[in-house]
């Protein structure tokens, strides 16, 4: 097995002191990226390793804006784009904005900075999830960016891969606080996924007589 992937496993386990000692070995680790273009931060976040994460920037690993806006970077994120305006609605290696990556780990400082900066509410990620970063917010378990994401306008009944929306995660997710949002702007509880499931479909499927009582108005 080759160092990166030494890396990276070890990062999924969370694995902090093998990782301290693959940086400390080569420095140049702490910048590794997979062979899809992923870095070992981002990594360590979807593995929701975010100590990890923060002890690879504490070993001197460069944070990109995608980075940044993972990790909730306000300053770095602000200082990137004045260097790179043109980054705003860029894409991450794997297909996200930075308001996808802020949204989906409920950065709000800079999912509002962004929103702030007329960052696009409604591009779907450039990859097979087709989210917006409406259903990134959803996927959080967080409602506060997502209410931002809505109060500003994004599309509250917008589809993403096989057709389902943020109610359709909320209710999946049984999340009321998340749902009453979505309702209050407008979400669809008929609205079918390509499976023809709506969100009043699923909470019957939960057995939740309450969360199809608040669907139901």
């Amino acid at each position: 097995m080759n160092a990166v992937a030494e890396m990276f496993q070890a990062i999924a386990r969370g694995d902090a002191a093998t990782v301290g000692k693959l940086v400390a070995l080569k420095p140049a680790l702490a910048d590794a990226r997979s062979e899809g273009g992923v870095s070992a931060i981002l990594w360590a976040l979807y593995n929701k390793r975010e100590e990890v994460a923060e002890a690879l920037v504490s070993s001197g690993a460069q944070l990109d804006l995608f980075a940044a806006a993972a990790l909730g970077k306000l300053e770095l994120v602000a200082e990137r784009l004045r260097g790179a305006p043109a980054a705003l609605d860029s894409f991450s290696p794997d297909g996200f904005t930075p308001l996808h990556l802020a949204a989906y780990f409920a950065r709000f400082d800079v999912a509002a900075y962004l929103v702030g900066r007329k960052a696009k509410l409604a591009l779907p990620s450039k990859n097979a999830m087709q989210v917006h970063p409406l259903h990134s917010a959803a996927a959080s378990g967080r409602s506060e960016v997502l209410a931002l994401l809505l109060a500003a306008g994004a599309p509250v009944n917008a589809r993403q891969q096989l057709g389902w929306t943020a109610l359709h995660a909320a209710v999946q997710n049984g999340d009321r606080a998340m749902i009453r949002i979505l309702l209050a702007f407008g979400a669809d509880p008929k609205q079918e996924q390509d499976q023809g499931k709506s969100a009043v479909s699923l909470a019957r499927e939960r057995n939740d007589a309450e969360l199809v009582r608040l669907l139901a108005g």
